[in-house]
């Protein structure tokens, strides 16, 4: 039997459920994870110690997550970030605690409402989310830039397929 990959079988009914094309996506999820958190090996160009406003975000599990969300949407709740992660509001509330810290993100006391409690992205930690994004995007695009354009083509028609199998009502992660 050549040297057919996941896909090509998966396409031609040899595997059964489902389990191998289930294998190889956790596996291209983890190494997509590990990207996302730690950049490119420096072998590559993308070191993990780089300098500048995104630099402190690279070792930070979950930081960089958040950030990006505020970046997106705007101010949001504890529990408005807990469900967009899909973590408990204790862990939102760890994580929100060391970017102020740092001096990413600022809480803010709704003025209707002394309950509610907003967290925002403060000037430095929109230009850190910015950056650290902007290095992410430059990365992933030198990888795709490797691929031939039948190998580009078929992963943007997979992005749609992706976006759907992983798009999920905010709290059902």
């Amino acid at each position: 039997m050549g040297t057919m990959d996941c896909g090509e079988r998966a396409i031609r009914g040899d595997v059964q459920h489902g389990q191998l094309v289930a294998e190889e996506l956790l596996e291209v999820l983890h190494m997509l994870r590990r990207f996302m958190t730690h950049g490119l090996p420096e072998c590559e160009g993308e070191g993990r110690h780089r300098h500048g406003p995104g630099s402190d975000l690279q070792d930070k599990r979950g930081q960089s997550r958040l950030m990006f969300i505020l970046l997106k949407h705007g101010r949001m709740t504890m529990q408005g970030l807990a469900d967009h992660l899909g973590v408990t509001p204790p862990t939102v509330t760890g994580m929100v605690k060391r970017l102020v810290e740092q001096g990413f993100v600022r809480r803010v006391h709704d003025e209707s409402d002394w309950r509610t409690v907003w967290v925002e992205l403060t000037p430095q930690g929109q230009e850190a989310i910015t950056q650290h994004h902007r290095e992410r995007t430059a990365a992933l695009q030198q990888r795709l830039d490797r691929l031939d354009p039948e190998d580009r083509a078929r992963l943007a028609m997979a992005l749609p397929v992706l976006r759907k199998l992983f798009d999920f009502p905010s709290g059902n992660q």
